[in-house]
Parts: C-alpha cells; structure tokens; sequence
C-alpha cells in the first residue's frame, strides 16, 4: 500500500480520536461543573436566608447532579461530592427534627443523636418553662447552632470539592 495514502487515513484517525476524546471530556467536566454548581446554589441561598421548602427543593436538585457527576468521577472527587451533599443533607435532617416540637437537637431522639455525633457538636443541658409552667429540661443543642455548623462544615467540604475539581 502506499504509503502517501495511508499517512492521511492514519492521522485523520488519530484526529478523530482526540476530538471524541475531548468532547467526551468536556461532557464529563460539564457534568462536574453542574454539581459544584447546584451545591454552591445551597451555599448562597443558605447565606441570604432560605425557608424549609425551598431548601429541600435545593437539595433534591443538587442530589441529582451529584448522583450523575460522582460515577463519572472516581475517586477523591466522587468522595467530595458525596460529603458535601451528605452535609447539606444532614442539615435538613437536623432542620425537619425542628418541626417535630422538639425544643433542642436532643440526644434522647435518635435522628438527632446521629447528627450529634457525627458532627461532634457540644452538648449542653437546656432549661425551659413549658406552656403549662412545668420546667423542663433536655441534653442537646440549640436547632440554629447545629445548623450553622453543619452547613459551616458544608461550605468547608465545598470549598475543597472545587480545589479538587481545578484542572492541575
């Protein structure tokens, strides 16, 4: 065969090649990008003030972008991803502990007691009067302080997902 022939078929693969590879790679960063987004779209709305709903609407949305971000991305990536999202997720869990009529993140409620732990967050006796004058009390943390927290440790793991996602 030719060679003057077969030189160009062979470079006009080779070029093909790389151009897939790079569309493949583009896709795969968009995909990336996507996820980082809608967990930094948490972290302002977060920041400025969001209300229950619309913060689990958030969620749901970031949980979908990271659930297809995270397979293309083995590794310290899809680990990132996961605990970034695990937080914000943790957050809501302690945040719907609120509407249960609960005074305090308790430790004697299960749910509660997880997060308690897992975020190390201090435990505190708390002291009220109930409606009927009665003084109560219960170990725990206040709802507000352990979400600041959670979403503080958030923002941290967001800040490294992004410093892991930059091209070296």
């Amino acid at each position: 065969m030719n060679w003057l022939f077969v030189r160009p078929l062979l470079l006009l693969g080779v070029f093909a090649f790389v151009a897939c590879y790079n569309e493949a790679d583009r896709k795969r960063n968009e995909k990336l990008d996507a996820a980082i987004t809608a967990l930094r779209k948490i972290s302002s709305a977060v920041e400025v003030g969001v209300n229950y709903e619309q913060y689990s609407t958030l969620l749901i949305e970031a949980k979908a972008k990271v659930d297809l971000a995270k397979d293309l991305f083995p590794g310290d990536i899809s680990k990132q991803l996961d605990t970034t999202l695990d937080n914000y997720v943790d957050a809501r869990k302690a945040w719907g502990e609120k509407f249960r009529d609960w005074a305090i993140l308790d430790v004697e409620d299960p749910v509660s007691k997880a997060i308690l732990e897992k975020y190390s967050l201090p435990i505190d006796t708390r002291t009220w009067i109930t409606d009927d004058g009665r003084r109560d009390s219960a170990n725990g943390i206040e709802f507000d302080d352990a979400l600041h927290e959670i979403w503080r440790i958030g923002q941290q793991n967001l800040d490294k997902l992004i410093a892991a996602s930059k091209p070296k």
